[in-house]
């Protein structure tokens, strides 16, 4: 009885501590940090093909003082671009970093050819549009993959600097949409690119007849505007200058005499005999 009770409070101990140790940290994410031969390509492949988000405040600078402080460089100044795998705290990052050539790239054949962090495991929801943006990016896949593996599937890749990384979900391959369906049967991209849309010009006969009836040039062109005002100042130079300024002055007397007035429902009624 006393050896079970023994047992039964090493055993509490144990956990007590366990559960101590756990509650040490203030986040349960690690952050990973990369450091990559090429920043675009990396952010290409982890963003465009495996499907991580860039999110609010995702890059930051670290000044070469810092660098060497804090033993992460050797007097070197860091510029980091952050990857999350998905929205909220919590989320994994993945902190991209580059140096040029001071970093020299590993050959990977195989997660066993060096040590250290050598694959990284992405559990996705559907493999089936990661899948498809692989093949169209021409990333090649390793082994055998895609294999089954009960209700998933497991693809095996690696990024530009040769990490592996492993991708694991069902493959819910979804039919197509009818909007996808009749632009395939249509094929609109390549008539799209065989004959570009062009603003239709107008032709000669409808440019004379807008200057017919647009009295006020509203709707007029800049170009026909300028045409017009030419065409008027050779008008006034043909014109004596006596003339022109009659017709000007009986005009602003017409102005003034006979004004435009809307006409009112009480004009209407009171022409009714």
């Amino acid at each position: 009885m006393k050896r079970m009770a023994l047992t039964t409070l090493f055993i509490f101990a144990i956990g007590l501590t366990s559960f101590g140790a756990v509650d040490e940290f203030s986040s349960k994410t690690i952050m990973i940090g990369m450091i990559v031969s090429d920043l675009d390509q990396s952010l290409h492949f982890y963003k465009d093909i495996v499907g991580m988000v860039q999110v609010e405040r995702a890059r930051f600078d670290v000044d070469a003082d810092f660098g060497k402080q804090s033993g992460l460089t050797d007097n070197l100044p860091i510029h980091v671009e952050v990857l999350k795998l998905g929205f909220g705290e919590d989320a994994t990052q993945l902190k991209l970093m580059t140096f040029g050539d001071r970093a020299r790239k590993q050959e990977n054949d195989y997660i066993h050819s060096h040590t250290g962090v050598q694959y990284l495991t992405f559990s996705v929801a559907n493999l089936a549009p990661i899948y498809q943006r692989i093949q169209e990016n021409n990333i090649p896949l390793l082994g055998e993959t895609p294999l089954e593996m009960g209700d998933n599937h497991f693809i095996l890749i690696q990024d530009p600097d040769g990490t592996f990384v492993e991708l694991i979900g069902p493959m819910e391959i979804k039919p197509p949409s009818q909007y996808q369906i009749m632009k395939e049967q249509s094929n609109f991209d390549a008539f799209k690119k065989e004959l570009p849309y062009k603003t239709p010009s107008r032709s000669k006969t409808e440019i004379e007849s807008s200057k017919k009836f647009d009295f006020f040039g509203l709707f007029r062109s800049k170009e026909d505007k300028s045409g017009d005002d030419q065409g008027s100042v050779e008008s006034d130079q043909e014109i004596p200058a006596s003339e022109s300024k009659a017709i000007r002055d009986k005009f602003k007397r017409f102005k003034k005499t006979t004004p435009y007035k809307t006409p009112s429902n009480r004009d209407a009624v009171s022409n009714i005999p």
